[in-house]
């Protein structure tokens, strides 16, 4: 540990846990927990007018999640160093958190000792993922890379109006509203749907749709229902 104690900013909504964190910081790591937080707008403001060496930061929280708050902080120039305690059992998570370059991740399962040491370390300027996080962590890299590239290639086979009309579909608008939309008929809605269901290699709106989703495609927004599907 440096000279001066580490100073450590809690983010954590549940008092009873937030207390074990700060026991784990100050009896055992030796650390000085400067500011505690439940909410994710506060975390980002408490983080930029405290500028701690280290900040326990639990994933799901009101407001903004976990996640949004590092994400934010790191677009902000922050150098403060982020241990993720989580009870979430999302591997996105673990995925994303790497992305974001965050320096440590903890089952909030773990003991307190387990809190103190992963605090010191990231205070050392040291990561704490094991070894099975990072290898989690390719796999679902090359699951992502794979999904990305596949969804390239399927937009290549799409003209410009079966994108447009696929993403509406994905979107719940029928035939009739399409075409309403794209100032065309039903009719010509209907041959670029069977023109698309052809190129994407599936039997329906269903598949074509699930598939849309399955690869990102489009962004999915709410829309009335349609009637005719």
């Amino acid at each position: 540990m440096p000279a001066s104690p580490t100073s450590v900013l809690i983010v954590e909504d549940h008092p009873v846990v937030r207390n074990l964190i700060r026991m784990a910081c100050v009896e055992l790591a030796g650390a000085e927990v400067v500011g505690e937080v439940g909410h994710g707008h506060r975390a980002v403001e408490e983080a930029v007018r405290l500028r701690p060496d280290v900040i326990v930061l639990d994933l799901n929280i009101p407001g903004l999640d976990g996640i949004e708050v590092a994400r934010r902080l790191r677009a902000m120039g922050s150098t403060s160093r982020i241990l993720v305690l989580t009870g979430r059992q999302d591997e996105r998570d673990l995925l994303e958190a790497l992305r974001l370059g965050v320096d440590g991740f903890l089952d909030k399962r773990t003991s307190s000792a387990a809190i103190a040491e992963a605090v010191r370390a990231v205070a050392r300027g040291e990561r704490t993922f094991t070894p099975e996080q990072e290898s989690s962590a390719a796999a679902q890299l090359e699951t992502v890379a794979h999904r990305a590239r596949r969804a390239a290639a399927i937009r290549s086979r799409l003209t410009a109006r079966q994108r447009v009309v696929l993403e509406h579909m994905t979107n719940g608008l029928g035939a009739r509203e399409i075409a309403a939309q794209l100032g065309i008929s039903e009719r010509s809605v209907r041959t670029h749907i069977s023109a698309l269901y052809r190129r994407l290699g599936v039997r329906g709106r269903v598949a074509a749709v699930a598939l849309a989703m399955e690869l990102g495609l489009f962004p999915v927004r709410p829309t009335t229902d349609a009637s005719d599907r």
